[in-house]
């Protein structure tokens, strides 16, 4: 007798319920485009916080905190509001 179990796909699932969770920050800051790329980039240990690799998804992440992913170039602080554009003018 097989028995097949359905598991639900909790890497597309899984949703930030700790505002200051890594996996959410990664979706909200654009380092990861879906929960199943911010997953996976934490699986891959692709995911550095503070020049450290993490894999914990709900590492709570403090205010200053340089996250960054492998071989991308691009990186986000926590809790940081982002730059003006360069073309905008402020008087």
């Amino acid at each position: 007798m097989t028995v097949l179990m359905h598991y639900p796909a909790t890497i597309e699932y899984m949703q930030a319920l700790v505002p200051d969770s890594l996996f959410g920050f990664l979706q909200e800051s654009g380092l990861a485009t879906s929960g199943g790329e911010a997953a996976a980039l934490l699986m891959e240990g692709a995911v550095c916080v503070n020049h450290l690799p993490v894999r914990n998804p709900r590492k709570r992440l403090q205010t200053g905190d340089v996250v960054a992913v492998s071989g991308s170039g691009v990186v986000a602080v926590f809790g940081a509001k982002p730059l003006a554009s360069r073309n905008a003018r402020q008087f």
